[in-house]
């Protein structure tokens, strides 16, 4: 399992972690990788934090990559989270996603299809949906690519522009110049 979070509180690593010990009761030799943390910060066995990888960088992009690349699962049980590219990114990876029923995650992950939405700060859901894709490899491998085909087709800077350009387009005539009148301008937010 793995965890991309700086924010460890905000982003639900406390939670992950209860929920982790749960699953180590049923999986002895299962283990949960934090980036983000300092290597050592949470002592609990079958857990390694692999320390703040900066993908701003060549060896910490390189670091993540390794480690999204070696997850069979990605959970980020946030409290908090705007959007949430650490889901993408895992997408991308074809990793299945477990994320809170909050904020715009459920327009990341379609659950049971991608991975699974659980409620916010709720252990015992979490546990068992961990233990779902982590004994079930198939399952886990399905909705892994499930995880990539959406990212791919939604996620992407290319696809993103032409959502934008699909919303743009009609207020702009052919010479570039807005159609948007002047009450409709004073209506939108400035």
């Amino acid at each position: 399992v793995l965890f991309v979070g700086r924010q460890y509180h905000r982003k639900g690593g406390d939670v992950l972690v209860e929920s982790f010990r749960k699953v180590r009761t049923c999986l002895p030799d299962a283990r949960l990788m934090i980036a983000g943390l300092p290597p050592g910060y949470i002592d609990v066995a079958g857990v390694t934090c692999l320390g703040d990888l900066d993908k701003g960088t060549d060896a910490g992009w390189h670091a993540l990559s390794n480690a999204y690349a070696s997850a069979d699962v990605f959970a980020l049980p946030t409290r908090f989270e705007p959007f949430g590219i650490a889901f993408v990114e895992a997408m991308h990876f074809g990793l299945p996603c477990i994320g809170p029923q909050a904020w715009a995650v459920p327009e990341i992950i379609a659950n049971g299809e991608t991975g699974f939405t659980v409620p916010v700060d709720d252990v015992d859901r979490l546990t068992d949906r961990l233990l779902q894709l982590l004994m079930q490899p198939d399952l886990a491998r399905r909705m892994g690519e499930a995880a990539r085909v959406r990212a791919c087709e939604l996620f992407t800077w290319p696809r993103v522009v032409r959502r934008m350009l699909e919303v743009m387009t009609p207020f702009v005539d052919a010479r570039g110049q807005s159609r948007i009148t002047a009450p409709l301008a004073s209506a939108l937010p400035q």
